[in-house]
């Protein structure tokens, strides 16, 4: 990320990796989220279909973020 501040040339590209960083992040925290989404049903001994909802409801929002970063990393690819 320095190299890319420092750099006139990445100009271009640097708001799209600063927004690839972000995402990145959030796309771990939803992965955690859903992975203790999990772990705390079957803590609590929920049953299955609860377990599943809450896990499917984070699996929806994390395929939305990769989908994202692909897009952002396809957009790299072409400058």
């Amino acid at each position: 990320m320095a190299f890319l501040q420092s750099s006139p040339a990445a100009s271009q590209i640097l708001p799209k990796v600063e927004e690839l960083v972000a995402k990145e992040r959030e796309l771990q925290e939803r992965l955690m989220t859903k992975h203790s989404a999990a772990v705390d049903g079957y803590e609590k001994k929920s049953g299955g279909r609860e377990i599943e909802n809450r896990v499917a409801a984070q699996q929806q929002k994390i395929a939305a973020l990769r989908q994202g970063l692909e897009d952002i990393l396809e957009f790299i690819g072409e400058i």
